[in-house]
């Protein structure tokens, strides 16, 4: 439950029982075994974007507790099998992208009346689509590039936001063809609500914590999600007990800033789940929270997020682990309030010009700064050495540049990366230290114990 990746377990009573398995993007291959309808409790199953193959045991539908399925961009086959139609607790459904996944859908999946999306895109499954009349909850629904026919309720144009399909084979009243066109009609528009007045109890509440948040500007980053979580059902239940809830509501306020901010990239794919009405906790990849619902891991790599990191994630007071690498972020990351980080990772963004800002020393706990490829300048700053539990860091591929750092301070650095950068000078400090691997431009860097950046082999003494 502690220690292996991507496993969850419950609390009080189900304190030793897996309610959540999260192996998304792992590059799995194999099967399913039929082993999983073992854990009974499991709340959630997310191994999408791997390289699975074979069927969905019909054991899944043992799962009966289940919530959240993504099985996405996987290699299975085969049909859905009946038994699925049991998980009536289900909110998410994902199997999309699944191109050799065929048979009918179970028609039980009727039954699923918890259900909030539905996405079966870019798969061979066929036949009529079963009666979804019960699903009134149903807010997404991706059927096209299948082979599926018949109709979708007209009912559920009361709750559907989002709904694609194959015109020529599904008829709906307010659903949008795959290639963009309306099929009849357009859904209907909901009449604005009166704001939840634990609304204005937030925004007082973020005022204190962050007074540099912007809530003038209607159209800034704060001010979208602030109305974003007016209008948010899931949002709304929190709020409406604030007292209660505050600090699982001012994570939400964090997490959908940053949405906003980054160009709402973490949502652009449906299968992160992000700005869904549904536990964020639970259903946001990406976003993993500790036993109160406070937000301790963020794993936002490659998702294409741009501009900034809003000041507003300063906010997650228990964020230990941050790793936003490979996106297009262009403005140095707000560090000075995240005093509980251990880990963060920004390699491979657009941070061109920048330097490592003297705030990065308030950071005590951290155990891991990766900053390669990120256009940094300047020399490392003199605060570094109040980093005591650091014993990784990675600076290469930048433009970093003047006197090699002296990181005599540093007694717990294990591996160095300095390589690919214009530093000069003699660099000893890790030599006398626990460091396993140092890399540095050998040609103008003296050291003894490093290696070369360019093809590591040994720096050749003085």
């Amino acid at each position: 439950c502690s220690d292996w990746k991507g496993v969850k377990c419950g609390s009080d009573e189900l304190a030793d029982a897996m309610t959540s398995l999260s192996l998304f993007d792992e590059e799995l291959d194999g099967t399913i075994p039929n082993e999983i309808g073992l854990v009974t409790e499991l709340r959630a199953l997310e191994m999408g974007r791997n390289g699975l193959t074979s069927t969905i045991p019909s054991s899944l539908g043992d799962l009966t507790q289940l919530t959240s399925v993504r099985l996405l961009e996987n290699q299975l086959s085969g049909p859905l099998p009946p038994q699925l139609g049991t998980l009536t607790a289900l909110t998410r459904w994902f199997v999309s992208d699944n191109p050799l996944l065929d048979g009918e859908l179970p028609e039980g999946m009727g039954q699923w009346t918890e259900l909030t999306v539905l996405n079966v895109r870019d798969t061979q499954v066929e036949g009529p689509l079963p009666d979804l009349s019960r699903l009134t909850n149903l807010q997404s629904l991706f059927t096209y590039n299948t082979n599926l026919s018949g109709s979708v309720p007209a009912s559920l144009c009361e709750t559907l936001d989002q709904a694609r399909i194959d015109c020529g084979e599904l008829v709906c009243e307010c659903c949008t063809s795959q290639g963009g066109t309306t099929c009849e009609t357009t859904a209907p528009t909901e009449s604005p609500t009166q704001q939840d007045p634990n609304i204005e109890v937030l925004q007082t509440v973020i005022q204190q914590r962050s007074p540099s948040t912007d809530f003038e500007s209607d159209d800034s980053p704060a001010s979208l999600a602030l109305d974003w979580m007016g209008q948010d059902a899931y949002s709304l239940e929190q709020i409406g007990d604030i007292d209660r809830n505050l600090e699982r509501v001012v994570g939400r306020f964090s997490l959908v800033t940053l949405y906003f901010s980054t160009g709402g990239a973490p949502a652009r794919d449906s299968s992160l789940g992000w700005l869904d009405a549904t536990d964020e906790c639970q259903d946001w990849i990406g976003v993993e929270c500790d036993g109160r619902g406070r937000i301790e891991s963020l794993v936002l790599d490659a998702v294409n997020l741009t501009n900034l990191i809003p000041i507003e994630v300063g906010l997650l007071k228990e964020l230990q682990h941050c790793s936003f690498r490979d996106n297009g972020l262009n403005a140095p990351f707000p560090i000075d309030s995240l005093l509980q980080l251990t880990y963060l990772d920004l390699s491979s963004n657009t941070l061109t010009g920048s330097v490592i800002p003297v705030e990065v020393g308030f950071m005590s706990e951290l155990q891991t700064l990766l900053l390669s490829d990120c256009g940094l300048i300047g020399n490392v700053p003199p605060t570094f050495d109040d980093l005591k539990k650091l014993e990784r860091l990675d600076l290469s591929r930048n433009a970093m540049g003047g006197e090699a750092p002296d990181f005599s301070s540093l007694t717990k650095l294990t591996q160095l990366a300095l390589h690919d950068n214009d530093f000069t000078g003699t660099l000893e400090a890790p030599c006398s230290s626990l460091i396993e691997d140092a890399f540095v431009d050998c040609e103008i860097v003296t050291c003894s114990c490093c290696q070369s950046g360019a093809d590591g082999t040994p720096c050749t003494p003085p």
